[in-house]
C-alpha cells in the first residue's frame, strides 16, 4: 500500500564555501523534526538543497535562526515500502492524466520506506488521483500494465560489423 500527501518542501541555495552543506544539514536537524527525503544538486552559483520533513514550519525557523533563508514549496509525497521502481509507475499514472511533472526524487529510511517527492504543475490535481488510486484495492503503488499485460515479444537481429580503427603512429 502506499499513502498520498501534500506536504512542504524547502528549498535552498547555499553559495559555494566550505561545509555550507553539512551546516545546513546541522541547522535543518537542530529542531529535531525528522527528515523525510532530501536531495541537492549544484549548478554555476551554488548548491540546491530540497527537504521535506515532519515540521517544515519548525524547520524553516531553525533554519531562519541560523541565517540561513529558504524557499516553500507543495510538493506532493508518496509513502510506501516499495522499490525505487514505484517513482517510475507513479510519474507513469500521473502522465496519464495529463499532470507535468516538473521534478523528483526521491529517499528511505533505514526500515526501507520510500518517501518519493513530486513537484507538478498541479499538486492538489495530482494528489487527488494518486488518492483515488491508492483507494482501490492494491499490494502497492499502482502498476500500470495491470495484472492482465502481456509481455511484448519482440525478436531481436543483431549484426556485429567489425570497425576499423585507426591509430596515429607516436612522434
Amino acid at each position: 500500500m502506499f499513502k498520498v500527501s501534500r506536504m512542504v518542501e524547502l528549498t535552498v541555495r547555499l553559495m559555494d564555501g566550505e561545509n555550507t552543506l553539512g551546516n545546513f544539514m546541522a541547522s535543518a536537524a537542530s529542531c529535531s523534526a525528522r527528515v523525510l527525503a532530501c536531495c541537492s544538486h549544484c549548478d554555476r552559483s551554488g548548491t540546491i538543497v530540497r527537504v521535506v520533513t515532519e515540521d517544515a514550519e519548525k524547520t524553516a525557523e531553525a533554519l531562519a535562526a541560523q541565517g540561513i533563508a529558504c524557499r516553500k514549496n507543495n510538493v506532493v509525497v508518496i509513502h510506501t515500502k516499495s522499490s525505487p521502481a514505484a517513482a517510475a509507475r507513479v510519474e507513469a499514472l500521473l502522465a496519464l492524466a495529463d499532470i507535468p511533472v516538473l521534478y523528483s526524487y526521491s529517499s528511505w529510511d533505514e526500515e526501507n520506506h520510500w518517501r518519493i517527492v513530486f513537484k507538478t504543475a498541479d499538486d492538489v490535481c495530482a494528489v487527488r488521483r494518486l488518492e483515488a488510486q491508492a483507494s482501490q484495492p492494491a499490494t502497492g503503488v499502482p502498476n500500470m500494465l495491470g495484472d492482465t499485460a502481456k509481455p511484448a515479444r519482440v525478436k531481436l537481429e543483431t549484426q556485429l560489423t567489425p570497425i576499423p580503427v585507426i591509430w596515429p603512429h607516436a612522434a
